[in-house]
């Protein structure tokens, strides 16, 4: 029998990390920090890890890696993606604790089997699956929405883990786009985290018509895709995005008229402090605002607006989960189900909040 505890990230705006016992090994899955500043699972909790598996780079999944070494230094699991997107946050692990899974099909970890697809939310994102017990699905952030990144369909699964940061948001992606696109202002500063939506905001906006700029390190993970080899990213959209980028500005250069997409302050390569020191910059925020962030103080100083872009499920997508994959047991991660009415109704009695859970 497997049992799931829950040390950080259940019914909560809080960073992932959940214990997975199963065949009489412990693996971690994630271990962030956020998105509040300075929030971490509780290490004394963690108790003895087998194997650590990282489902993408964001910092709310991967910030507390340097726990690494105080865990016992475990060999991690994660897309070859992710591993290279550590680096630039400063997690450094040696190479012979590394082990990089493909983006789909049957992989192991620590001899067990699993099966790994790509989430959409994230380059390099996955889900992980299980057979045993009914099945055991750890989605990670996810979404079934993206107009970039390939999304996979999950197996059967009788336990779920499922991304509920957008809870209730009934508006769909496209809808946002065309928001965005008619509404933003020229010249507005469009911060995105590394590896995730910036690719798409810079091509649909052009799509749309819009003038864009990119920093550096959205421009290479552009140049990243339209070159892909590993998966990520379907023919069409390689093409696209290879048409794209002759096209786009550079942020440090950019006109007025341009939107520009850079990638936030905890990359080490960020221009987002030089661009928030110079006067007259206004901010769209198009994801989760923390307490205490940045954005949340180019809010208060009335800098920054907030216009959404799904990369987490709205709440049909989640109901949509459930059935394809004929959950039994729904655990809420990284968001308050109190937050989610709609969501909960549609769960019903297949909602669960217990942790730890024999499956």
């Amino acid at each position: 029998m497997a049992v799931l505890t829950s040390v950080s990230g259940l019914n909560g705006k809080l960073p992932a990390a959940f214990v997975l016992e199963l065949r009489g090994k412990r693996i971690l899955l994630d271990l962030g920090e956020g998105p509040e500043p300075g929030v971490r699972p509780d290490a004394t909790k963690l108790c003895r890890i087998d194997a650590i598996f990282l489902s993408h780079a964001h910092g709310d999944h991967v910030g507390s890696m340097d726990l690494w070494e105080s865990l016992g230094s475990p060999p991690v699991y994660a897309s070859a993606a992710t591993f290279r997107g550590l680096v630039p946050q400063g997690i450094n692990l040696p190479d012979a604790a590394c082990h990089a899974l493909q983006l789909v099909g049957a992989v192991e970890i620590i001899g067990i089997p699993f099966t790994v697809g790509r989430s959409g939310h994230a380059i390099g994102g996955l889900w992980l699956h299980t057979p045993d017990d009914g099945g055991i699905l750890y989605m990670g952030d996810w979404s079934r929405e993206t107009t970039i990144l390939a999304f996979d369909t999950p197996p059967k699964a009788a336990a779920v883990i499922t991304d509920v940061s957008y809870c209730d948001r009934p508006q769909t992606l496209a809808e946002q786009i065309d928001d965005l696109a008619k509404d933003a202002p020229a010249g507005a500063v469009l911060p995105v985290p590394q590896m995730g939506r910036g690719t798409e905001l810079a091509l649909r906006l052009t799509e749309a018509g819009r003038k864009v700029a990119v920093c550096p390190v959205v421009a290479s993970e552009i140049r990243m895709l339209a070159s892909d080899r590993e998966g990520h990213v379907s023919d069409a959209t390689r093409e696209a995005l290879t048409q794209l980028m002759p096209r786009l500005g550079r942020a440090a250069e950019a006109e007025a008229d341009r939107l520009i997409v850079v990638v936030e302050a905890d990359h080490r390569e960020s221009m987002l402090p030089s661009l928030v020191q110079a006067k007259g910059r206004h901010f769209i925020l198009t994801g989760h605002v923390a307490a205490n962030s940045l954005g949340d103080i180019l809010l208060q100083q009335k800098r920054a607006s907030r216009m959404p872009w799904n990369v987490h499920p709205p709440r049909g997508c989640n109901l949509w989960l459930a059935d394809a994959v004929g959950a039994e047991r729904v655990l809420p991660a990284f968001g308050a189900i109190a937050d989610a009415p709609h969501l909960a109704a549609g769960l019903g009695a297949r909602l669960s909040l217990s942790s730890p859970l024999a499956l």
